[in-house]
């Protein structure tokens, strides 16, 4: 199978995926804006789940003045169990009384559907609940999710066909390449963003973690400090890893200097994922400084790499990967970091934990790439 056939499967592959989730998020969509049943709670489809008959001891009074008098009377209703979702997603169990009818056997329509109307005095069981605002963050991260796949499979689309054109140009190992270049920047978009929507969940952590180790309560002041250190410093590591991104790559290449590369955002992803669980945020703060040091490296690196091993005339082509995978990863770390994905005081570790994803991909893939000929041929 040559790259250009490659490429188009996995473009059909991307469009399929982005359908499914452009269809996840309509669905949510509708269920979350239906005007009927958003402003009156009524005309719900409830289904029948089963059916009593009861008859219950009813006390009657009559007469006005001094002619008074109570009995009592043994009333007969059908009482109907019923299942039905409201408005806003949640699953509810009700009960409903119908005044006895010998005309009507609800008993056999247990399983049907049935006209009513929504009372919460009469919800016995809620089944399945989903808080307000849940199903249009659902629907959103659908839509974004879909639409940038959608625009992957577009890019992949177009690249097979540039490949079928000059299909001598585009080797397999030329792709190879690119794509593990290509992986490795999305660590870059990733770790620029993917703190941003956690925030409200890992703030309390910190002051949580400090008041467990000294038993002191940070004021909002120095909290509010850490935080803008422990995003900060991400910036600062990435400055020094471009700064020194020359050095490394006369020294052990640029395959060489990537594979020492994606071991140091390895390294910072089980430092960071870690604070949690030992109740450190110096460890969250140090594992940002080094993988940002990491992605510092890998602007210069990457870029050096694409532009030496690409012919000359689809090195502007294969460079744009360099702009493309950044802001690939940067739409992924916004989307799954919300707090209906990840974004959550108990799940935020993972976010980390997927950071060290394109340098586990990116060194994976590099085992089969060769080095730089412009490098070799210097040495």
């Amino acid at each position: 199978m040559n790259s250009a056939t490659f490429l188009r499967g996995c473009a059909i592959f991307a469009f399929m995926v982005s359908m499914m989730f452009i269809g996840f998020g309509i669905t949510a969509y509708h269920h979350t804006h239906d005007p009927d049943t958003y402003k009156l709670y009524k005309n719900t489809s409830c289904l029948i789940t089963d059916h009593k008959r009861v008859t219950e001891e009813k006390r009657v009074c009559y007469g006005a003045g001094q002619r008074t008098g109570c009995t009592s009377l043994d009333v007969t209703y059908d009482k109907l169990f019923l299942s039905y979702i409201i408005w806003n997603g949640t699953l509810v169990n009700g009960t409903r009384y119908i005044e006895f009818s010998t005309e009507r056997d609800y008993s056999k329509e247990i399983g049907s559907h049935h006209k009513c109307l929504y009372n919460p005095e009469r919800v016995t069981d809620v089944v399945l609940k989903l808080p307000d605002g849940t199903g249009i963050t659902f629907a959103y991260v659908c839509f974004g999710i879909g639409f940038g796949i959608l625009i992957l499979a577009g890019v992949l689309f177009l690249a097979s066909r540039k490949l079928m054109a000059a299909p001598k140009t585009f080797t397999n190992k030329l792709v190879l390449t690119a794509l593990a270049t290509g992986s490795g920047l999305v660590s870059f978009g990733w770790n620029t963003g993917c703190l941003n929507n956690a925030q409200e969940s890992i703030k309390p952590w910190i002051a949580e973690s400090y008041y467990h180790r000294t038993g002191h309560v940070l004021s909002p002041h120095v909290l509010t400090l850490l935080w803008s250190t422990t995003v900060a410093i991400f910036a600062i590591g990435g400055a020094i890893g471009a700064f020194t991104a020359s050095i490394v790559s006369r020294r052990y290449g640029r395959r060489g200097g990537l594979l020492r590369t994606n071991l140091l955002g390895i390294i910072a992803a089980v430092l960071m994922s870690s604070s949690k669980f030992v109740h450190s945020p110096e460890l969250l703060i140090f594992g940002r400084f080094i993988i940002g040091i990491e992605c510092g490296l890998y602007t210069g690196l990457c870029t050096m790499y694409l532009s030496e091993v690409s012919p000359k005339h689809v090195r502007g082509m294969v460079g744009s990967l360099g702009g493309l995978s950044p802001y690939t990863g940067l739409m992924l770390a916004e989307i799954m970091s919300t707090p209906a994905i990840l974004g959550t005081s108990t799940l935020w570790p993972l976010i980390t934990v997927i950071a060290a994803v394109p340098s586990v991909t990116q060194f994976t893939l590099l085992q089969f790439c060769y080095e730089s000929p412009r490098y070799l041929l210097m040495n």
